[in-house]
């Protein structure tokens, strides 16, 4: 029993569920009360409905998280994950019956709070969402650190988050040689703190080279920051290329890259003094050591600017539990455009590595999958950065790319002034560690860099249709009104909004090419993105219901 229990469990981590299903039938067929194959039962249905969640099978993802708690009334992760999914699909008043229900069994989460936090928001309930997320801060902070001149370095934190195509890295850049900021180039280092990260970190203090074990971990999960073209994983995109990292300088003939060696020393000599180390401590350190290396002097004053990237995921949620007073940040573009230029740029910008060709034309099946997954998780992230963040607990503002671009100098000054930095002409030096920085390619502004904004002047047309724009215009209306790109009329908004239910599902214009004539539903990740559509507008339809329907959004920084 033991020896199939042990397979079972590999069975499960391998992602065979028929065979583990099977295999475990033929246990619990012994014996059917079998506490450890009914915990493993359950445990398999719970498993495939996240990976169907995640696959676009949200009906299905239901059914087999229902069958968990059917089979483990107590199963709290079934129950938090059943929340989620039905928050995706749009029903956040049934989505709250299960946060509640995890709650009542395991009340030690602190993530479901602010799960159900976004819950609230999702449904307009500005005042429960602010409870749920405060309610996580109180749960969720570490302890204090003693009062020291220590504690009180790199306390503030601005979060840099993401928005569409919206010139995120390139805002980055402007702040990156700012006297009173600590900042790492790129994106990759935003998931510092989730769990998976840390647990790999941070070592057994009992060990007697704790402190250079965890060096050397560091840059072996941070390769990037030393070789922007050294890859953690043999899957992963080479992101120094897709950010731009590798074509910096005068003549984009430099590449982004730090000294391994005195990042080390810096680093372990920065550890010295302590007997122990946590998430929070270490990411003041890691930017310590960071300016040190690059001979940048280092101030208690110091913010650090974090780019965050996602306010959705487990990383943010952990950032905010350790710096509760982080300021949030978006860089904000006309929603349609800011979403088409991502689209477009992900359709016909990305290479094959080995060969050179177009992957379009190489791995056509394949690589349209991965594409309908990239825009689903794209729209899904800029409605989530804008109507499920907790911009009513924490400060949270928003600076428009065309404002940014048009207006340069008051604007900069205006964003300065919010952050909490003296202006200083840096603020107009696209640049990274002192290197010119030309941003990241665009298929469809190619020459674009610095303050130059003909990529903002562009009308949208180049993949949407009038059809396809008329669709996004009317999901993305409230952040459209929010930030001044169209006036606010709600009654043409309800019959909008009513017109758009029946093109949710069929393919857009945009999407028959990606199609190549075969059924939609043969495509999960179709079915994922227009889950996501059809999740956003329940979401609107049922706000629109309410007064107080759009509250909660950022801080507009308007000039």
């Amino acid at each position: 029993m033991a020896d199939a229990l042990q397979q079972a469990m590999e069975l499960l981590d391998q992602q065979q569920w028929a065979a583990c299903e099977q295999l475990l039938g033929s246990i619990l067929h012994i014996d059917p009360n079998h506490p450890h194959a009914l915990q493993l039962l359950a445990d398999l249905h719970a498993r495939q409905g996240h990976y169907l969640g995640n696959s676009g099978h949200l009906d299905k993802a239901v059914r087999h998280y229902n069958k968990a708690i059917q089979i483990d009334p107590h199963h709290y992760e079934a129950q938090a994950n059943l929340g989620v999914v039905h928050t995706l699909r749009g029903d956040p008043d049934q989505a709250l019956i299960h946060f509640l229900q995890t709650q009542t069994l395991n009340g030690q989460i602190p993530d479901s709070h602010y799960m159900m936090g976004m819950n609230h928001r999702q449904a307009g309930r500005i005042e429960e969402a602010k409870n749920c997320f405060q309610a996580y801060l109180t749960q969720a902070a570490p302890p204090a650190e003693a009062a020291s001149e220590w504690s009180q370095r790199f306390e503030e934190v601005i979060a840099l988050q993401h928005f569409g195509r919206s010139g995120t890295l390139w805002l980055h850049s402007l702040f990156d040689s700012h006297p009173h900021i600590s900042t790492i180039p790129g994106v990759r280092f935003n998931d510092f703190f989730t769990p998976s990260v840390q647990a790999h970190l941070i070592p057994d203090h009992n060990q007697p080279h704790w402190r250079s074990m965890l060096v050397d971990r560091f840059v072996e999960c941070y390769r990037f920051l030393f070789d922007p073209c050294g890859l953690r994983y043999p899957s992963e995109n080479d992101d120094a290329a897709r950010v731009g990292l590798n074509c910096m300088g005068d003549h984009r003939d430099h590449q982004l890259s730090l000294d391994e060696t005195a990042f080390g020393k810096h680093l372990h000599t920065l550890l010295k003094p302590h007997t122990q180390m946590d998430t929070r401590t270490l990411f003041k350190l890691v930017h310590q050591a960071f300016d040190q290396t690059l001979r940048r002097d280092v101030e208690a004053s110091r913010k650090i600017l974090f780019h965050s990237h996602n306010s959705q995921g487990e990383g943010f949620r952990h950032l905010l539990a350790h710096f509760p007073k982080v300021r949030l940040l978006t860089a904000v573009r006309e929603p349609v455009q800011s979403l088409e230029s991502l689209l477009y740029d992900t359709l016909f910008n990305t290479a094959d590595p080995k060969s050179g060709h177009q992957q379009v034309e190489m791995m056509r099946q394949e690589f349209r999958q991965a594409l309908y997954q990239q825009a689903s998780g794209h729209l899904q992230v800029m409605w989530g950065n804008m109507l499920l963040a907790p911009h009513g607990v924490i400060p949270s503002a928003g600076v428009r790319l065309e404002d940014l671009k048009t207006q340069p100098q008051a604007m900069m000054t205006k964003l300065a002034e919010w952050i909490g930095i003296d202006f200083h002409e840096s603020l107009f030096q696209s640049s990274f560690q002192g290197v010119p920085y030309w941003g990241p390619s665009s298929k469809l502004s190619p020459k674009l860099r610095a303050f130059d904004n003909s990529g903002v002047k562009r009308k949208v047309g180049a993949l949407f249709s009038q059809r396809d724009t008329f669709l996004f215009a009317t999901l993305l209306y409230p952040i459209r009104v929010h930030f001044g790109y169209q006036p606010r009329d709600d009654d043409t908004f309800r019959r909008d909004l009513k017109k758009c239910r029946s093109m949710l599902y069929v393919p857009l214009d945009f999407e028959k090419e990606w199609l190549d004539g075969q059924p939609p539903e043969a495509h999960p990740a179709y079915r994922a993105f227009h889950n996501n559509l059809k999740a956003i507008w329940r979401t609107l339809n049922m706000r629109t219901q309410r007064a107080d329907n759009w509250q909660g959004l950022p801080q507009w920084l308007r000039l």
